[in-house]
């Protein structure tokens, strides 16, 4: 039985350790995802436990005005208060920034990454000093157990977060040895070990959002041109627009390569091969900070969709792919339109209902698209 156990241990480590090994063939696009969804993941955090700091500092108030503590009354009424009004104005900051105010999405993971990180030192600067202020009173030293656990489990620490505040733990604990506080200095060498074990713990919990990240990649992206495939799009477009009733207007590109045929079998796989993967390449640079929606719907057709755009919005991001391809200058064997790669694009506006994926609304755009092919290749037509 003994042996059984130890061989299942040998099993699960060893899977553990190539599922890992997977993970990190492709970690920079991994790490991407994860930096890009850290802020946002943690400023829900925060408002997830911002009331629970409410009852704390009204548990707190209400505790001081009912023992009498006058020495320090005062100051835990006036730091208590200050920590209420912080935490109002955080939560409506990140209820303006999560929900309100319509952002890019690089704008919105910046402000989400000033806000949480604000956040937490203000808070746990503040409980800390709640901490000191409880000690010399002699009152309950739950708030300490408290700080702990938010400071060790709620945030997920970027390693360079974690190590500042390590050194700034230690700083105060230090600080508190020199000024002599008693049971202080060890309650502060106990912040510290819960705060090294919080920080495995995320460790391993960002390890498993890697894996799930890894099988993201693996199940909705391209392998040839790392777009989203068309399931890839279909479940990104119900995460956009899941929570919605339907009738959202979404903006449609549709293009393909022009005569990508005959330049696949004029110069083989391997340079067709390329030739999508620098067509997507354009695509991914020029669109990137607009929309996540880009598709490879199949062969060389590709797909990118826009959220609450406008015509012309629509057609000046077609005309910026169309200009990129022709940048790179990629030499075309049959240039019966041009003497580089092109793309023809057709545009158009769609209105998304509840449950449908992405492919109804390409409708419109595949008409538009076989219009700018009937009018010469090479241009962008809106219909």
């Amino acid at each position: 039985m003994e042996r059984k156990i130890e061989d299942l241990g040998k099993d699960i480590k060893e899977a553990f350790g190539m599922s890992a090994g997977y993970v990190y063939q492709d970690s920079s696009d991994i790490r991407e995802r994860i930096a890009h969804k850290l802020p946002e993941v943690n400023c829900r955090r925060i408002m997830a436990v911002i009331p629970v700091f409410w009852i704390l500092c009204a548990f707190y108030m209400a505790e001081v005005m009912l023992f009498h503590h006058r020495e320090t009354m005062g100051k835990v009424m006036a730091l208590c208060t200050a920590l209420l009004v912080i935490a109002v104005v955080y939560e409506v900051l990140l209820v303006r920034c999560l929900y309100i105010r319509q952002m890019r999405h690089r704008e919105r993971m910046r402000r989400c990454m000033i806000l949480y990180r604000s956040f937490w030192w203000i808070w746990l600067i503040g409980l800390l000093l709640l901490c000191f202020l409880n000690f010399r009173a002699r009152m309950s030293g739950a708030i300490y157990v408290f700080a702990c656990i938010v400071a060790c489990l709620v945030p997920l620490y970027p390693l360079v977060d974690f190590v500042v505040m390590l050194i700034s733990s230690l700083t105060i604990s230090i600080l508190a040895a020199s000024a002599s506080q008693g049971n202080i200095q060890m309650l502060f060498y106990d912040y510290i070990v819960m705060l090294v074990i919080g920080f495995i713990a995320q460790r391993l919990e960002i390890r498993i959002w890697a894996m799930r990240e890894y099988i993201y990649l693996t199940a909705f992206r391209d392998p040839l041109t790392g777009l989203l495939n068309r399931r890839g799009g279909n479940a990104l477009l119900e995460e956009e627009l899941g929570s919605k009733d339907g009738g959202e207007t979404v903006g449609v590109l549709m293009m393909d390569i022009d005569y990508f045929k005959k330049y696949n079998d004029s110069l083989g796989h391997d340079a067709g091969d390329a030739c999508l993967k620098m067509v997507s390449g354009c695509i991914r640079e020029t669109v990137k900070r607009r929309t996540e929606l880009m598709i490879r719907h199949g062969g060389e057709e590709f797909v990118v969709l826009f959220l609450d755009a406008t015509e012309q919005e629509l057609r000046t991001w077609g005309e910026r792919i169309r200009q990129a391809v022709i940048r790179e200058g990629l030499a075309a064997p049959y240039p019966k339109v041009a003497d580089v790669v092109t793309v023809s694009i057709g545009a158009a506006m769609a209105v998304w209902k509840s449950g449908e994926g992405y492919e109804p609304l390409l409708e419109h755009a595949d008409a538009a698209l076989y219009d700018a092919k009937n009018a010469g290749r090479n241009r962008v037509v809106f219909r």
